[in-house]
């Protein structure tokens, strides 16, 4: 069977790999790049940042896991770092801070690889990669050959580098980073930061302190992985921050200096005071401080569902879900595999019963009208039969037609309905 994707992302989803690698070395990684031929190519970390089509990648697949360690430290100098690119990102950045070294502690709590963070030259709450980052080693696909870039010759920029602007023409091998043995911080230049470490904009923090500051803050915002925990599937933090002119930015909103002359301003700042506040939501998107609604991330990210499926699931309705006559989502099944199981009884004139699925506009609101088939029933003068059930062919009894579907003061179709729903093994939202 291919590998899904699914296992491998951050969003939990993605269908099976055409071939799929996980290597643990250089000299691996080369020779499965080599190996594709003319296949196509896509590099995998940890899947955050990665959202993968429930079809599927056809191509190869190569996940990157080296974890290569290599440190030299000087009393003077500090500490440089080489670390593979298949190492996750925020065990290292807490390996750093065990040790005594400084500088990476605002970047904790952030998905991915240590492979990854040049690419976008991640950064948060005043700090960015490029600040750490002496070289990054590569493997340049086209030409077949190793190169090694300096901090300069990586063109870092604000979430920008020279590996991003040319996608799939270098593969990250290895980063050296340059630390300071220390344990108290830079100035705190975040006043949402520094009012979780409960002093003013512009002072120092411990090292450790500041750490547990930023992953609170982010697992407030839903922002922090926790496999236990589905709420926090997701890609992590990938907007943003608008770089304008001085005069550009509104009072009171915040600003820093760039190189060039211009300043970055939040945008989580703007949008607060556009008007839109926390928890306002419109056609369905909304602007929170948490995670959205839990019963809608179980819909939407459950593994193995399409497209269609999870917009289906998605609009479930409260009320519905308390009734039980809503679609609901099984743990290994799809929602139109529920939909065909769960196939209503029609009844015709004269005894004849044949299978239907829900219409379309109901399975787009998510539930199946009941009422509709309780009114069918009185109709076919099978509202009031007896409190009883009958296994085998429907037999005519009189003028009567007693079934296996006849429900207790309704009609049959309903009470099935009801019935089958409940028997589903359906997954707790």
């Amino acid at each position: 069977m291919s590998e899904l994707l699914s296992s491998h992302t951050t969003l939990r989803v993605g269908g099976p790999a055409g071939h799929f690698y996980r290597v643990g070395s250089e000299a691996e990684i080369i020779e499965a790049i080599e190996g594709a031929g003319d296949h196509q190519i896509l590099i995998l970390g940890s899947g955050s940042n990665v959202l993968i089509s429930d079809t599927g990648f056809p191509g190869v697949v190569i996940q990157i896991a080296n974890n290569k360690v290599a440190a030299e430290v000087d009393a003077c100098s500090g500490a440089t770092l080489t670390i593979g690119a298949g190492e996750n990102w925020d065990e290292f950045v807490k390996t750093t801070i065990d040790r005594g070294w400084a500088g990476l502690e605002t970047l904790s709590g952030i998905p991915g690889t240590v492979g990854a963070a040049p690419i976008q030259n991640i950064g948060a709450y005043g700090h960015e990669l490029s600040e750490f980052v002496t070289r990054v080693r590569t493997y340049d696909i086209a030409n077949k050959k190793l190169r090694t870039f300096t901090n300069d010759e990586c063109q870092f920029k604000y979430r920008d580098s020279i590996f991003k602007s040319n996608p799939g023409k270098y593969v990250i091998l290895e980063v050296q980073f340059n630390l300071r043995r220390g344990v108290m911080t830079t100035p705190i230049q975040y006043e949402e930061l520094a009012k979780e470490l409960g002093i003013s904009v512009g002072e120092k923090a411990d090292v450790i302190k500041t750490r547990q500051a930023v992953l609170k803050i982010r697992a407030r915002k839903g922002m922090l992985l926790n496999e236990s925990d589905p709420d926090t599937f997701s890609a992590g933090s990938f907007f943003t921050n608008p770089i304008v002119a001085e005069h550009q930015i509104p009072d009171g909103a915040p600003k820093f200096p760039q190189e060039n002359g211009t300043f970055k301003t939040s945008a989580a700042w703007l949008i607060e005071h556009s008007g839109i506040k926390k928890g306002q939501r419109l056609n369905g998107a909304g602007h929170g401080e948490g995670p959205p609604d839990r019963d809608r991330v179980h819909q939407r990210l459950h593994r193995g569902q399409g497209r269609r499926d999870r917009r289906a699931a998605a609009r479930t309705s409260t009320a519905g879900r308390r009734r039980g006559d809503c679609l609901l989502q099984h743990r290994d099944r799809s929602v139109g595999t529920l939909l065909r199981e769960r196939a209503r009884w029609k009844r015709e004139p004269f005894g004849v019963t044949r299978r239907s699925r829900p219409s379309h506009a109901q399975c787009q609101r998510g539930e199946v009208r009941l009422d509709q088939a309780r009114r069918k029933g009185r109709r076919n003068r099978r509202a009031h039969l007896p409190q009883r059930r009958f296994r085998g062919a429907p037999q005519r009894r009189g003028r009567r037609l007693r079934c296996a579907g006849a429900a207790r003061g309704g009609g049959g179709a309903a009470a099935r309905s009801e019935r089958e729903l409940a028997r589903l093994d359906v997954h707790g939202l």
